[in-house]
């Protein structure tokens, strides 16, 4: 089991305070997940960090985030659940000190 640092409540609060929206099943997509992951590096480790999408595509391309759900089509859009992008460990590769 993963170790969980917020409440179920703490993640919706979160997301929504950030402007975060979910899906009809309240999954969030890539710029969703890593608008979560740039406010835990911040919050948690005092990092201004800045995810991207591209960032949440390479987790998935290395198999250490699994979308629940993928759409078909050109697009190709992946949906992950919250908890997820709240459990995940981060670790920045570029850290620029202010």
């Amino acid at each position: 089991m993963r170790y969980r640092r917020y409440s179920d409540e703490e993640m919706l609060q979160i997301a929504k305070e950030i402007g975060v929206n979910g899906n009809k099943d309240g999954h969030i997509d890539t710029s969703g997940v890593a608008a979560i992951w740039t406010w835990r590096i911040e919050r948690e480790s005092s990092i201004k960090h800045q995810y991207t999408s591209t960032s949440v595509r390479k987790r998935v391309f290395d198999k250490t985030l699994e979308p629940v759900e993928k759409e078909e089509g050109s697009n190709k859009k992946m949906w992950f659940s919250i908890e997820d992008a709240f459990i995940i460990p981060l670790y920045p590769k570029k850290i620029r000190k202010s």
